[in-house]
């Protein structure tokens, strides 16, 4: 049985640019590292890293290509990680948490039927709730998927996608999207989350009074939600609008350092944090 990690870029290079640096810091702290795939619609200097490039046929360019992370999987076991993410310690321990699970696993919360907090009302999924025993919240910076086993759960998906609109989510209900598919399909299923995804990796949108050292391999940061602290991450889900801020400049540039084994330079830091601020001023400026 293969086992494996995966992740996708498509369109714009800056995507490309994402995964590539994304794998360059898997392979700072992989101690025994698995293969790690991409899928994208070309081949280029980015993908020349990966240890598979699987091209996907086409592409729309949006959320709705995530869709295909189910059945274009490289592997027999695979772990998805957004393009727009840096890891910040050795991987392996990420198969623990998918040990005797379900075929499609994400991360995120269980909530009871009639939480206010789900996605979907009830008048809006029709028959299909008396299927849901529990409402799923998940997070996509993560997926795990065991392919043989997926007919089901994909299938579930496809029915979800053609109907997308009658479901009138709440967040993205006129555009397709992998979580709220994910998210329907997986309590349809019960494929409930086997733990939250604060107790694996931080998601940035979602943080605040944050240390970022890659270097040490630290991150520690506080929910904006609850308050919860989140600390000894896998990675860091920086979100793609953030990819564009200071932190997250920074560290992708001492990865690169750290692979080429190259000691970072104060100056070039200087220049990433007045070309992120500039950025910055110019884009909020362009925005008043």
């Amino acid at each position: 049985m293969t086992r494996g990690y995966y992740t996708m870029a498509s369109g714009s290079e800056k995507y490309y640019a994402l995964a590539r640096t994304l794998l360059l810091s898997f392979k700072c702290f992989s101690k025994d590292p698995l293969p790690f795939a991409i899928i994208c619609d070309r081949e280029n200097e980015y993908t020349e890293l990966f240890d598979k490039v699987v091209i996907i046929d086409n592409p729309v360019f949006n959320f709705a290509d995530k869709l295909r992370l189910l059945d274009l999987a490289p592997f027999d076991e695979s772990i998805y990680i957004d393009p727009d993410s840096l890891v910040y310690r050795d991987l392996s321990g990420l198969w623990d948490f998918f040990q005797g699970s379900h075929p499609f696993m994400a991360l995120g919360e269980r909530l009871p039927k009639d939480s206010p907090r789900r996605w979907y009302l009830p008048e809006n999924v029709g028959s299909l709730e008396d299927r849901i025993g529990s409402v799923v919240h998940l997070q996509g910076g993560l997926y795990y998927v065991r392919k043989a086993e997926l007919s089901g759960f994909l299938s579930t998906c496809r029915q979800i996608a053609l109907h997308y609109r009658d479901y009138h989510f709440k967040f993205y209900p006129d555009l397709l999207t992998e979580e709220n598919t994910f998210s329907l399909a997986c309590a349809l299923h019960g494929y409930l989350p086997p733990c939250n995804w604060p107790a694996v990796y931080c998601y940035y949108p979602d943080s605040y009074a944050g240390v970022f050292d890659i270097r040490k391999g630290l991150v520690r940061a506080r929910r904006k939600y609850n308050g919860e602290n989140i600390s000894g991450s896998f990675f860091v889900h920086w979100g793609t609008v953030n990819t564009n801020s200071w932190t997250y400049r920074r560290e992708a540039y001492v990865v690169s350092c750290l692979y080429n084994r190259a000691k970072p330079s104060y100056l070039k830091m200087a220049m990433i944090w007045i070309a992120s601020h500039l950025s910055r001023i110019l884009f909020y400026g362009r925005c008043l």
